[in-house]
């Protein structure tokens, strides 16, 4: 019987040594001021900047061939900007054969951006071009072809690029 009661008391001590540990966590938390920490987070945060730069280094892509077969100018493919910068973007179009135009553009938050782009090949021809971007932008394929019931083809809506995060931002040099 002693034995069991001594390991009681042992176990209630421990207990005790815990939540008194506890207590004093709580204690300091309850006097923490949130609002201060948030607002140092913050300010950390905002020296620390991520730029995107334009380089053949390969960040997203949306490869699935699509096809698009009237001369209404629609949306195929999209892409959300994640950091500011210059995004290196491509595409392929082709047509297929009968001899007309595919048009292609690239469309940022759906107004038209890029250049237009035409092919009548009926091999895939790519396109390049760096555009910069803010974060949070759409960045969009449109597409139409010359006439109804023509086809084109499109694939590998491609985003390249580097991503540098600088420390800080010179402000007065």
């Amino acid at each position: 019987m002693s034995k069991t009661s001594f390991s009681l008391r042992s176990d209630i001590a421990t207990l005790s040594e815990k939540f008194d540990a506890n207590k004093d966590l709580l204690d300091l938390i309850r006097v923490t001021d949130l609002p201060a920490l948030y607002a140092l987070l913050d300010s950390v945060h905002k020296f620390q900047t991520f730029l995107v730069f334009a380089t053949d280094d390969l960040l997203l892509s949306a490869d699935t061939e699509r096809t698009k077969t009237d001369r209404f100018t629609s949306k195929i493919k999209e892409f959300l900007a994640f950091f500011p910068g210059v995004y290196r973007i491509s595409f392929d179009i082709k047509t297929n054969g009968d001899p007309f135009y595919a048009y292609a553009r690239i469309y940022k938050n759906d107004v038209a951006y890029g250049t237009t782009r035409a092919t009548i090949d009926t091999v895939y021809t790519t396109f390049t071009e760096d555009l910069l971007f803010e974060t949070s932008d759409h960045i969009s394929l449109n597409v139409s072809v010359e006439r109804d019931g023509d086809i084109c083809y499109i694939r590998n809506f491609r985003i390249y690029g580097a991503i540098s995060q600088l420390p800080a931002q010179v402000i007065t040099d």
